[in-house]
């Protein structure tokens, strides 16, 4: 038939405001989902050691890591925070300067 569509055609439902590919992916989702908390339900014995050492290593490992980044960020901060600090000043010189003189114009 001409007018018929596929099962799970990129057509609109306007129920959900999806297409149907969309539904079919969050439901293929929502399975992968259910069978891979199956899965860890029933190796949890044999997982738990394995994810407790993958846990300590990336601990350990990001550590050094995150203590560094911590170090640049301080220290280039404390350089972006002089450098705004003296465009300021300069800006509040410039402004003062400024409102003086308009001050003095409509004085004259």
């Amino acid at each position: 038939p001409s007018g018929a569509q596929a099962p799970f055609s990129h057509s609109h439902d306007p129920r959900l405001g999806l297409t149907h590919s969309a539904t079919r992916a969050m439901l293929e989702a929502l399975f992968a989902f259910a069978v891979g908390t199956g899965i860890g339900a029933f190796n949890a014995e044999t997982l738990q050691p394995c994810l407790a050492d993958t846990l300590h290593i990336s601990r350990q490992k990001a550590a050094p890591v995150a203590k560094r980044v911590s170090q640049t960020v301080r220290s280039k901060t404390g350089e972006f925070s002089e450098v705004v600090a003296a465009k300021t000043n300069d800006i509040v010189a410039r402004a003062k300067d400024k409102y003086q003189e308009v001050q003095q114009k409509r004085a004259a």
